[in-house]
Order: C-alpha cells, then sequence, then structure tokens
C-alpha cells in the first residue's frame, strides 16, 4: 500500500507554573528521619523552620542533638529521639544512668514535643547490647514514668529478624528468628505491657534489590500495578501487590507468635535511593515516596482501613556516607531544594481523595506513575513485550482479507474522540485540538498485504527457530562446562590426598550406595539434626558393625567440592580423645561425611532438654574434658585451632559421658608463629566475646570467654541468655557476678541438683567461668591456666566484687593480624 506524507501544525508554547510549595495543613500520619551526615546541611534553626515550612509535623533523631533540640523548642513538631546503640550497655547498667540520661536530653527541654524514645537503631543478634537491650528500656521507661511526661519508650527492628525473607512464605505463617525471639519476646512483652509500638524499618527497596526480576518487578515495590496485573502473594483470603504490605503484615503476624497480640507496628524507616546505583533513578524513587505517602493511610490488607504512621528516610542527601548509594535517600538537596519537582505542592498534605484511595492504581487516583513508557521503565518487561509479540506474530495472524485491509477513523463529535478500529483491536485517545491532515491513499490490492504479512511470519519463524537453537547451544555448553569443571575438582579431590592418607589408619572412602543403606536411603526417621550445611542422618555399617553420623552436605551450601576437600583435610589432622572423630567420607553423587555416632547426645540435650538428671561428677567431668580440648586445639596440635562456636549444643557425649567437642563449622587454622586470630566474626549470640563485636575478630582469648559461659551453663542449669528467670538481668555472667558481689555465689548454683554437689568444685567451676568470661580481654585466663584452677593446682582468682566494663585498649589492631594459609578453610562437623 502506499501512504501520503502526514503533516502536523506546530503547537504553540505552553507556559510553565514555577514549582510553588503553598502551606498546607500537615498529614498525621507521615513523618520525615533528620540525617545528618552530610556537608553544607541547613543550621539546626533552618531545618526546623523548613520543616514547618513543608507542613512536616514529625522528626526522628538518631542522637540527642542538642543544637536541633533547642531549635525545636515550641515548634509542635513530633519528636522521636534515638538512643544510640553505643549508649544501651552504659543505660543498662543503672537506673541513675538512665535517669541522667532523660534528665539532659528530655526533661530539660520540656517545650519539645517528645512522641517516642527509640533505645537502639536496627539491632541485630550480632550486637552484644541486644543482651542489654530490654533492662536499657525499662530503665528508659522507668526514668520517663518518674516526670510524667506521655511519652512512649520502644525499639526498632528491622525485618531481617523475620524467619524467612521476603515471598518465602505466608504473612500469616510468619514469625522471628529462633536466635531472636529470646531477646524480642521479652522486648514485645514489655512493650504490650506499657501500650507502646514496636518501631519496624520496612524497606521494600532492600528486598527488591536482593531478589530482583524474574522473582519481584519494580512494580510491586513502588505500589503501582504492572501492566499484566496478578497478585504479589495470595495469603488465604488476602492478597497482597505490594511488598511494603507483606514486610508489614508479616511482622504484625510474627509480634503475634511472640505474645504480643495486636501490638501496634510504626514503621520508623522507609525510603527509596534517587541515585547511586544504575538501576534507581529519581523518577523511581519519586514514585515510591508519593505512593507511600497516599498508601499508608488506607492500612494493609491484614489491617485495612488502619493508617500506618510512618516515618521517611531523609529529608536531606547526606554526602559524608558510603557506599554512594547512601547518599541519595534524601526528599531534598542540601540547599533545600526538592529533588522531585514534579510535585506542584507539598508532599505532607491530605489528598482530596484521601478518605478512600485506591491502593493500586494510576497517578488520577493519588497513586503515581510518572512513565508513560512502561517498557522503558521495567527491565522485566522487555523479555514478557518480546515473547507476547513473537508468540502472538507466529500463532495469531491469519491470512487477511479484504475487509481486514481497512482501517477507518470514525470521528465522535459529541465527545470529540477518535477511534482507530481493526479487527479485534481498539485505541482510545484523549481528547485533541483538530489538526489538518492530508488523507491517506490506500492500495485496495488485497495480495500485496497477504504477500508482507507472509514474508513477516517467515521472518519470524526463521528468527525464533534460531534464536531457540543459539539458546539450547549456551545451554549445552554451560552444563557441559559444569560438568568439566566438577570433574577437574573430583580429580583434584583424587589427587590432593596421598596414599599415605587413603590407605592408612585415617579416614576411608565410602561409596554412596554403602552410606545410603546405611541411613535407610537418608529416611526421615533417621534424621537426628540439620544445620545450615546439611542434614545429619543415622547410620549403621554393616561391615564394621558400628553406629555413624552422616552429614549430608546440603545442594543450597556454597560449599563446593574443594571446600569439601578442605574440610575432609582439616578435620582429619584433629585426633584428641575430646574431638568428635572423622570416619570417612563420599563426594561418588552428594557430598557425605561419617563421623562417629555419639550415643549421649549433646549437653544442650541433657541441661535444659532432658527429663533425666546430670550428676554433679560426670558435670565436673564434662568441664574438664571440654578444657582438655580447647588446650589441643589452642596450644598441642600442629596449629593453633580456633573454634569460634564453643556451645552447649556442640558438645557431643558417648556412652560414658566423655566429651566430644564437635561441629567445627566456623572453625579456623592459625599458624602458632604467625599469630592466633581470625578477621571474620562468627558464632552465636551469647557465647561470643564483647570485644568480637567492635573488632570482628576471633582469638583464643574469645574462644576462653565461649568455654567460660559454658562452664557457667553447667554450674547453674541456665542458659546464657535466659529473661524467664528474672526480666532485669540481662545475661548469665552478670547473673552469677552480681550473687558473687552479695556473697551468695552458692545460690546460682542449679536448683535441680538439690545441693547435692562437691561446694569446693561447685564454687571452683562458677569462678573459673567468671574469670574466663570476664567482660575485657586481657583479664582471661589461658585455658591451660582454666585447667589448672579446675585441678585445684592453682588458686582461685580474686574478682572485683561489681562485674566490670568491657576494655577494648587492650584488643590489638586487626590490620596487624598475619594468618596462614589455612585460615580460609572453613570445616564442619555434625551436632
Amino acid at each position: 500500500m502506499h501512504y501520503s506524507s502526514l503533516t502536523l501544525s506546530p503547537a504553540p508554547p505552553v507556559p510553565v507554573t514555577p514549582l510553588k510549595w503553598d502551606p498546607l495543613p500537615p498529614n498525621p500520619f507521615i513523618g520525615v528521619c533528620y540525617g545528618t551526615l552530610g556537608s553544607n546541611l541547613p543550621s539546626p534553626i533552618d531545618v526546623v523552620a523548613f520543616y514547618k515550612q513543608n507542613n512536616i509535623g514529625k522528626i526522628r533523631l538518631y542522637n540527642p542533638d542538642h543544637d536541633v533540640l533547642q531549635a525545636l523548642r515550641g515548634s509542635n513538631i513530633e519528636v522521636m529521639l534515638g538512643v544510640p546503640n553505643d549508649d544501651i550497655d552504659y543505660i543498662a547498667a543503672s537506673q541513675d544512668h538512665a535517669d541522667a540520661w532523660v534528665q539532659n536530653n528530655v526533661t530539660k527541654y520540656g517545650d519539645v514535643k517528645f512522641m517516642y524514645i527509640s533505645v537502639g537503631r536496627g539491632l541485630n543478634p550480632g550486637y552484644l547490647s541486644m543482651i542489654s537491650l530490654l533492662p536499657a528500656m525499662q530503665n528508659i521507661h522507668n526514668a520517663v514514668s518518674v516526670t510524667g511526661l506521655e511519652i512512649k519508650v520502644s525499639t526498632s527492628i528491622n525485618t531481617s529478624m523475620l524467619e524467612t525473607s521476603v515471598l518465602e512464605t505466608a504473612p500469616s505463617k510468619a514469625s522471628f528468628r529462633e536466635d531472636c525471639r529470646m531477646v524480642l519476646d521479652p522486648v514485645i512483652s514489655f512493650l504490650k505491657k506499657i501500650s507502646a509500638p514496636l518501631l519496624v524499618d520496612v524497606y521494600p527497596y532492600s528486598a527488591y534489590l536482593s531478589r530482583p526480576y524474574p522473582y519481584f518487578i519494580l512494580e510491586y515495590a513502588v505500589f503501582v500495578r504492572p501492566l499484566y496485573p496478578s497478585p504479589l502473594f495470595n495469603d488465604s483470603s488476602l492478597i497482597y501487590h505490594s511488598i511494603f504490605d507483606w514486610m508489614v503484615d508479616s511482622v504484625s503476624t510474627a509480634i503475634e507468635k511472640s505474645g504480643g497480640g495486636s501490638l501496634e507496628i510504626v514503621v520508623s524507616e522507609s525510603g527509596w535511593p534517587s541515585a547511586g546505583v544504575p538501576e534507581q533513578t529519581i523518577e523511581t524513587a519519586e514514585t515510591y515516596i508519593f505512593n507511600l505517602i497516599n498508601h499508608v493511610k488506607v492500612g494493609t490488607p491484614k489491617n485495612p482501613g488502619k493508617p500506618i504512621e510512618t516515618y521517611i528516610f531523609s529529608m536531606f542527601d547526606e554526602s559524608n556516607k558510603h557506599p554512594e548509594v547512601e547518599k541519595h535517600w534524601g526528599l531534598f538537596l542540601p540547599n533545600k531544594q526538592p529533588k522531585y519537582d514534579s510535585f506542584r505542592t507539598p508532599l505532607f498534605q491530605p489528598s482530596s481523595a484521601a478518605a478512600n484511595p485506591p491502593i493500586f492504581g494510576s497517578a488520577p487516583h493519588g497513586l503515581r506513575d510518572p512513565f508513560p513508557s512502561r517498557g522503558r521503565w521495567n527491565r522485566g518487561k522487555l523479555p514478557v513485550g518480546i515473547t507476547i509479540a513473537a508468540c502472538a506474530l507466529l500463532f495469531g495472524l491469519g491470512t487477511p482479507s479484504n475487509d481486514e485491509s481497512k482501517l477507518s477513523c470514525e470521528i465522535n463529535k459529541a465527545n470529540d474522540k477518535c477511534t482507530p478500529t481493526m479487527r479485534n483491536s481498539s485505541l482510545t485517545l484523549s481528547p485533541a485540538p483538530p489538526v489538518p491532515v492530508t488523507p491517506l491513499e490506500w492500495d485496495p490490492s488485497p495480495s500485496r498485504g497477504r504477500w508482507n504479512r507472509k514474508e513477516l511470519r517467515v521472518g519470524i519463524t526463521i528468527a525464533a527457530c534460531a534464536l531457540l537453537f543459539g539458546l539450547g547451544f549456551i545451554i549445552l555448553f554451560l552444563f557441559w562446562r559444569k560438568r568439566r569443571e566438577n570433574e577437574v575438582d573430583v580429580l583434584a579431590f583424587d589427587v590432593s590426598f596421598s596414599d599415605e592418607f587413603r590407605n592408612g589408619m585415617g579416614p576411608r572412602e565410602f561409596s554412596y550406595d554403602e552410606l545410603a543403606i546405611a541411613t535407610k536411603n537418608f529416611a526421615n526417621e533417621e534424621k537426628i539434626g540439620e544445620g545450615g550445611c546439611g542434614v545429619v542422618y543415622k547410620g549403621f555399617m554393616r561391615d564394621s558393625n558400628t553406629y555413624v553420623a552422616v552429614k549430608r552436605v546440603s545442594k543450597r551450601s556454597k560449599q563446593g567440592i574443594k571446600e569439601f576437600a578442605s574440610e575432609v583435610k582439616i578435620i582429619s589432622q584433629l585426633r584428641h580423645k575430646n574431638l568428635v572423630k572423622l570416619i570417612g567420607w563420599c563426594h561418588e553423587k552428594e557430598l557425605l561425611l561419617a563421623y562417629e555416632f555419639m550415643l549421649g547426645g549433646s549437653l544442650d540435650f541433657h541441661l535444659f532438654k532432658g527429663r533425666s538428671l546430670l550428676p554433679w561428677d560426670i558435670r565436673y567431668k564434662i568441664v574438664q574434658g571440654l578444657a582438655s580440648a580447647l588446650l589441643y586445639l589452642h596450644e598441642e596440635g600442629d596449629f593453633c585451632v580456633l573454634h569460634r562456636d564453643i556451645k552447649a549444643s556442640n558438645i557431643m557425649l558417648d556412652s560414658v559421658f566423655n566429651t566430644k567437642l564437635g561441629d567445627f563449622g566456623l572453625a579456623r587454622l592459625v599458624d602458632h608463629e604467625k599469630g592466633s586470630r581470625t578477621t571474620l566474626l562468627a558464632g552465636t549470640m551469647g557465647y561470643i566475646a564483647p570485644e568480637c563485636y567492635r573488632t570482628g575478630m576471633a582469638t583464643k582469648e574469645s574462644d576462653v570467654y565461649s568455654f567460660g559461659i559454658v562452664a557457667l551453663e553447667i554450674a547453674c542449669g541456665r542458659r546464657s541468655i535466659e529473661y524467664k528467670h528474672d526480666e532485669h538481668l540481662s545475661s548469665l555472667v552478670a547473673w552469677v557476678w552480681e550473687a558473687y558481689g552479695n556473697q551468695m555465689l552458692l545460690d546460682v548454683a542449679d536448683k535441680k541438683l538439690s545441693a547435692e554437689f562437691n561446694v569446693k568444685e561447685m564454687e571452683c567451676l562458677l569462678l573459673a567461668g567468671l574469670w574466663c568470661a570476664h567482660p575485657s580481654h586481657g583479664m582471661r585466663l589461658s585455658i591451660r591456666q582454666a585447667i589448672q584452677v579446675l585441678n585445684f593446682e592453682a588458686a582461685l582468682p580474686n574478682l572485683p566484687s561489681k562485674m566490670p566494663i568491657s576494655n577494648y585498649d587492650d584488643i590489638p589492631n586487626t590490620s596487624t593480624i598475619k594468618t596462614s594459609q589455612p585460615n580460609s578453610l572453613s570445616i564442619t562437623l555434625p551436632r
């Protein structure tokens, strides 16, 4: 067909109205966090005035900056004031400390409208201050109550405390991680008691970044309905279209399971970066912020119609942060110019449709999608669009007829809409002024249209076949290369073991079938344990008439054949009567390790879960065996081995309750001459030495600290962190030390023993445990000295009556530590 030229008349210039920020009533649900890590930021007085100018009625301060608090006097801006993480231990240690903090930072500014005090920010189990969190909150609450001020005391957490990440489980089945619950459950109980909300940082950006397309498409993160809408998640009768809602409702369910009931949630942080990484643009950030402001008014699927108080992060870009993306979270530039200048009115105002805005939609209904070209905006749409287009062209095009070659444009004068109509399609355009157009000239010959479409179908078919062939070739090549790499790794594995290792008295190589038969084909009833690296099964070896524990390395584990080989070699070098023994390995079909089976189970089971009582003489024997194993690892072997995860569940017992230290999953080998430290923090909360949280280093002394904690657990019969005994006690060490200072040391002995123990040994074990768990790195015993004390070959220590505060001055600089090559090898034993 032939087309004539199409001529459009030039459009007259459109005057642009300058951006104007008119003062309007404040939005009651939205606040903004005030970050100060930037250069050339406005003065505190200017910042407070700027908040008021833009009708922002709530502010979050991360620390008590006295210049900012002074500027907030009489402003009527509601304030969430933060207690820095570094101050938590200090405040938890004494009510007097908390009283002084409140006096200096709250009571002193009586005309500032304080609404919340957030004790800590984003704490995780890796923070030592988690242990002191509840006592600090209680002390601050007591101090505030005395003043008569109505200020709610809480703490802020993040969604990483949930058991599973986004979309791995329904919100109705969510719960907090077990390692978090021992701290969070009593905190939530306390918040429920004082009717205070839990503060939660909610970042759909982080969830999207961790699981981008095809798991998520960007629209679900920024409250925009996709081109091909489908629910993000169906949870029974509840339908989720946004990651934000999934996160909030998951935390809500987790709170319920932790005994918090309908405890209120305040979103203490949420935002989106406008730059810093290629995928993030100012348009995306603008979309998220605009839609968030509207969305929090309508609640979530679990709690519809219940607005969520939300604080946006942050007011200004902060240029002193790193990495680059952390610099671009502000709503405004440091010169107070708005980054999102498409907003013609202040952000923080009630929408005209705020009474019932839709949860998802387009800009006319209150939710903003500033991208008319949606395919350009979301990288996930490109492959979808290409696929749909290819399928339509390949299978949807029929042979054209004369009727199908016609195109008519009917002008409806009543509503000034032009509707070009084709078969099976329609397009409606918005009203536009008439434009003179030269009529199109059509070639009525049907054969030309048919020939063009045939050519198109042939071309697309050839292209599709070529594409499929190419993809198939790439997949086969990648599969071949992966298989080849595995074969090379297996060969390297085989070569790496000398004949002496294979044929000697050490571990042997099993076939897959041998271990499968031994474990009844890895039956569930034979499962005796499970961890991050795999599952452990009980097995019976008929040829040797012995039981074994078989670790089946998980396919999801990052442990490859090389790391597996290293693990086998390293564990094989450790030979001691108090260490779990490696029996053999297999790498035929899967990665399998076989260890001697411990009939006595774990110390953790006997102390805290079992019904039978461990007599005192056995307990003392277990401690001595553990000390002997640690002495071998630290001093008597060819290498200094830092276990890094000494705890009751990793101490196995044989049939006569001999100690067997296992689970070397976090262990590191260090050359005696080059140092005895690693620079990677690992371990279990409650057993990690205080200095490790500051330095990230593991040392002999940090292993000794863990040993001291286990010694106290054995003597007291309670876990290292356990609030049910007394919510005011932060840890086992603090509890025992307090009893020691009050001349009541034997009162902490395990009540289940009914005082049937050797008093001298009990006192010795408790004092040795406190000495080994001394808060200061340089004041602890070596494991050799601990053995001498336990054997009554050295005098008992003269400890201070009050538990000392951690001293980090004696900790060596991490930059001076040199470790040998084996330090990078990770090895694991079953529990």
